[in-house]
């Protein structure tokens, strides 16, 4: 694979894609198996934004019945499935513990329901999966054995633990390089370091976009039949451009890296606002998070203060008491803006995908892709 400027700029494109992360490069390798010549620019490096800065985990939407999001949850199945098919190199099965409490929605009676509907909506779950990465249904532990299994969870009002399945994704870079090498290897034209900067126009139609190789400054047309905006981010500035101008409200969010090991399960347990956190095993350290800001960011604005550092370790001591995380024990803070909605609680994270056809503003031939 190589930074092909010139077919960039003389070629004429079936689908252009305006950045590299995760949803961007698995787009551009969908549309160029299927036959169409694709381009795809990204403004930094492939992956290098929040497809970097997550937990390492693909789950299935277990989350999505508190909402009754039954599509949704169908939807991560599906796609968690595809990627175990196409990727099973990179997976490994992690399950997840969350200890269960009188409160309703952290009962016993409520996740054995969620199981039920688990084991209907992901009845096919391991269809064409390898044997190795065959991902069981959810079930339940007695309090005994989650205090065997979690010996310093919160003992007053335990009623015993959930236990289920998804992946982890011990090298996220791996992932991000092996969707870029095989949209290559069919045929796309990928370039990192090239910024959209405008929208090429056919009257009122979009047919491209203006960028600028920020390695050297060159800029030029890539002209295509449609644009794909996927720019993370960035995404609300692509949209100016292709002509779509509304709000695009972004957080900060991040997770941080332990420099302590662990092993076992993955686990899940509230705060004391009720947000739910994680602490995931990987490579003998541990990954906690999400926690977000509740202040709205700029897109290039990631950095965190130590302010907003000491805040989430205070959050994740609330979870997980037996932590004890200090400062001293932050290896590393995983970092990235991500779209926001206003709810009843204030800022919180933005809950679905965004697919919305430019047609709609007058600006034929542009599609924006929001992602979460």
């Amino acid at each position: 694979m190589k930074r092909d400027l010139a077919r960039l700029s003389h070629d004429g494109f079936d689908l252009l894609v305006i950045g590299g992360g995760a949803h961007g490069l698995a787009a551009a390798y969908d549309a160029a198996q299927r036959g169409l010549s694709v381009a795809l620019v990204e403004r930094d490096d492939f992956g290098s934004a929040a497809s970097f800065n997550h937990l390492k985990t693909i789950h299935g939407g277990l989350r999505y019945i508190q909402t009754a999001d039954l599509k949704r949850m169908r939807e991560s199945i599906v796609e968690r499935r595809t990627l175990a098919r196409i990727a099973p190199h990179l997976l490994t099965p992690l399950p997840f513990l969350m200890p269960t409490y009188r409160k309703v929605t952290r009962s016993r009676l409520a996740m054995r329901v969620a199981f039920a509907i688990d084991a209907v909506v992901g009845r096919d779950r391991n269809a064409g999966v390898t044997p190795r990465l065959h991902l069981p249904t959810g079930r339940l532990l007695s309090r005994d054995e989650c205090l065997q299994k979690f010996p310093d969870v919160r003992a007053r009002g335990l009623t015993g633990a959930a236990l289920w399945f998804d992946y982890q994704v011990r090298n996220t870079d791996r992932l991000t390089l092996a969707f870029a090498l095989a949209a290559d290897a069919q045929g796309a034209c990928l370039a990192n370091h090239v910024e959209a900067t405008g929208a090429v126009k056919e009257g009122s139609r979009i047919a491209g976009a203006r960028v600028r190789d920020r390695l050297t400054g060159e800029e030029f047309d890539v002209r295509a039949r449609v644009t794909l905006n996927a720019a993370g981010a960035g995404a609300g500035l692509v949209m100016g451009f292709l002509g779509h101008q509304a709000p695009f409200p972004l957080l900060k969010a991040m997770n941080l890296v332990t420099r302590r090991s662990m092993g076992g399960p993955a686990l899940a347990s509230s705060t004391d606002d009720g947000r739910m956190l994680f602490v995931v095993p990987w490579e003998g350290r541990a990954v906690a998070g999400t926690s977000h800001a509740q202040e709205l960011a700029a897109p290039g604005d990631s950095g965190v203060s130590a302010e907003e550092l000491l805040h989430f370790i205070d959050e994740v001591n609330q979870a997980f008491p037996a932590l004890r995380l200090t400062p001293g024990d932050v290896a590393l803070v995983h970092r990235g803006i991500v779209p926001a909605a206003r709810g009843r609680k204030g800022l919180g994270l933005e809950g679905h995908y965004r697919v919305r056809d430019h047609a709609h503003d007058g600006a034929e031939g542009a599609v924006s892709l929001v992602g979460v």
